[in-house]
């Protein structure tokens, strides 16, 4: 096991094979009300409600409605910034991005206390490359002219440009077309 504590926030890890570990997230209340109660007050000063003035809807009834989306929202900004850190100061380069555990219970947003996140990772393997000094590698230096440049543009261009519906078509034009049976014998 590996722990890292980060202002109420622990991070565990613990290695599950020579490559794989899992990150055990742990964030405690005082880290993420502040973040849930700030952007309650942002969204409270938007929502515009039957029988309330502009900005004037009651924080209750604004928690109600969306305190657990917020919170959820918190919790993943939180959750992404702490992980990405643990990362990038553990020097710990991965294969792909982490995904969530297959052993993450599910999570009670009604509950307002410390939530756990499981993350699993792939840990890129260090690889030493040992070359031969008689091997001969060829460094070929390409150098794009102006024709290459403009074959590429028109291109790019042909293919990613906008449709448009024509009279004719003309040589290297893409054309999208639709077919119809018009005939009951299948012509």
């Amino acid at each position: 096991f590996i722990r890292t504590k980060m202002n109420s926030m622990n991070i565990v890890r613990e290695n599950t094979g020579e490559l794989t570990a899992q990150l055990k997230l742990s964030i405690a209340p005082e880290v993420y009300k502040p973040m849930v109660e700030k952007s309650l007050k942002e969204a409270r000063k938007k929502v515009a409600m039957p029988g309330f003035r502009p900005g004037m809807v009651p924080a209750g009834m604004i928690k109600k409605m969306y305190g657990k989306s917020v919170l959820a929202e918190e919790l993943n900004k939180i959750v992404s910034d702490q992980i990405e850190a643990y990362l990038k100061e553990n020097n710990i380069n991965l294969i792909g991005s982490p995904l969530t555990s297959d052993a993450q219970t599910q999570l009670d947003f009604d509950t307002e206390g410390t939530f756990e996140f499981l993350f699993d990772i792939g840990i890129m393997p260090s690889v030493e490359v040992k070359l031969d000094s008689s091997l001969v590698i060829t460094k070929y230096n390409i150098v794009a002219n102006d024709k290459m440049i403009e074959e590429v543009i028109t291109d790019i261009k042909r293919r990613y440009g906008k449709p448009d519906v024509v009279e004719s078509a003309e040589e290297k034009d893409m054309v999208y077309g639709k077919l119809e049976e018009l005939n009951e014998d299948g012509s």
